[in-house]
């Protein structure tokens, strides 16, 4: 004689998701902004944990782990949650970043802002140095 036990089936995340019905939470945050008294600011926050605050790269490998941002480029290391909020905090009023319809758009502009920064890196580097004449020293001009 064969037994039966009834098979109960869970609905996938989606559904989950779906049933929570996390559209009220930019309606929330206005509401408690306004009864705070401070002023909520909407911000594009894509690529905004994988972008180097120093010198904007953007990819992946900047995140070796949840924890640690890494860049890859130039080597700029900190906590994850640090690098992301410097990024987001300077994307207020960003209105070039705002003017993206997608996130291919953004990542471009992203990696325009790279080749920006190393052009800069590679302009410092090239200055050259002020060097004096053999034989002077800083005390023997001022003694002129």
């Amino acid at each position: 004689m064969k037994t039966c036990r009834k098979v109960t089936r869970q609905p996938p995340t989606s559904s989950y998701l779906k049933a929570s019905n996390l559209g009220h939470i930019p309606q929330q945050i206005v509401w408690n902004s306004q009864k705070r008294g401070v002023q909520a600011t909407p911000v594009i926050a894509a690529y905004s944990s994988q972008e180097c605050s120093v010198c904007h790269y953007t990819d992946r490998k900047n995140r070796p782990d949840q924890r640690t941002f890494r860049c890859q480029v130039c080597g700029f290391e900190a906590h994850a949650d640090t690098n992301g909020s410097l990024n987001i905090s300077r994307r207020i009023g960003d209105t070039q970043l705002r003017a993206c319809k997608d996130r291919t758009a953004i990542k471009a502009v992203l990696m325009q802002r790279h080749e920006a920064w190393k052009q800069q890196q590679a302009s410092e580097h090239n200055r050259p140095v002020k060097r004096r004449k053999r034989g002077t020293s800083s005390s023997s001009l001022t003694s002129l």
